[in-house]
């Protein structure tokens, strides 16, 4: 695929990567295809899926996995800090 020279987070090409992996998934006969996105992108699209439905409902779109590392790490922070054990 080309290289799209423009922010990632801009609408346009949010939608350029959303189409291109319908396509793909089209070309290998697939119902769905997931994709993943880092959190400010996967927001973009998720927007952009949700006023578009149905036409990128065979898109499943994902957070990276360092975001989600972070999101387990602050959960884990806060049951500690509320936990009552005091740490120096």
């Amino acid at each position: 695929m080309r290289q799209l020279n423009q922010s990632p987070t801009s609408n346009s090409v949010v939608v350029e990567t959303m189409k291109k992996a319908q396509r793909v998934a089209e070309e290998a006969y697939k119902d769905k295809i997931a994709v993943t996105h880092d959190l400010a992108i996967a927001k973009v699209a998720m927007q952009i899926q949700m006023e578009e439905s149905p036409l990128y409902d065979l898109l499943f779109i994902a957070m990276g996995a360092f975001h989600i590392e972070m999101a387990l790490f602050h959960a884990i922070g806060k049951f500690v800090e509320e936990s009552g054990v005091h740490t120096f």
